[in-house]
């Protein structure tokens, strides 16, 4: 159709297979397209905010591999807390042990949880209750910030509105950046279940 240069954001290659399939199938248009296949590090937001990225400097006028070297140095810059309302789900997927989530679920265990800048999902704490596990969320980024300027925040939830707003007002009384509440996809969902809460941290 004539297009001469593909870029292509795919969700964290340490999550999902996708990015080393789209690797795969590039092989056989080197001779016809210039293609930049992105590794997001991230899921959700974590990834759509690099693509309306790309978007506004296209309009912009930047050139494919402006836009390329601005992904390679910045999608890395991006930290993510959350926290699932159940251990249910994750138990189903095998993600918990069935003996320590049902004693989680018995005790209202909140698992916080921590995907790195490689997209490395790391067991940060284990609180007891759902606001606490707001305030941790709020408290981890706080932590993390220290010596970085802050660009944008998102704030994830899984169909917990409510809760999503009073993790937003407690991001807003330590952070001065925009701060968006997004719905998670059905993707994420899947894994950690329909509760889920959390925030996206961009970083300049």
């Amino acid at each position: 159709e004539g297009y001469t240069h593909v870029l292509t954001f795919m969700l964290a290659s340490t999550l999902s297979g996708t990015f080393n399939m789209v690797q795969t199938v590039s092989k056989e248009y080197e001779d016809k397209l210039i293609i930049n296949n992105i590794d997001s590090k991230s899921v959700t937001v974590g990834n759509g905010h690099f693509i309306k990225k790309a978007q506004a400097m296209i309009e912009e006028g930047k050139s494919f591999e402006e836009i390329s070297q601005y992904m390679d140095e910045n999608i890395k810059k991006q930290e993510i807390f959350l926290s699932a309302e159940s251990l249910k789900h994750l138990i189903r997927g095998g993600r918990v042990g069935k003996v320590a989530g049902f004693v989680g679920e018995a005790l209202d265990i909140k698992p916080v949880l921590h995907i790195d800048r490689e997209a490395n999902i790391l067991p940060k704490e284990r609180v007891r209750g759902r606001k606490k596990s707001i305030i941790k969320i709020a408290d981890m980024h706080k932590e993390a910030a220290k010596g970085k300027e802050m660009e944008k925040l998102y704030v994830l939830q899984g169909d917990r509105m409510c809760e999503a707003e009073t993790l937003k007002e407690r991001l807003e009384e330590i952070f001065d950046c925009p701060i968006e509440i997004c719905q998670i996809g059905s993707l994420v969902s899947v894994h950690v279940g329909p509760g889920l809460i959390g925030a996206v941290a961009i970083y300049k």
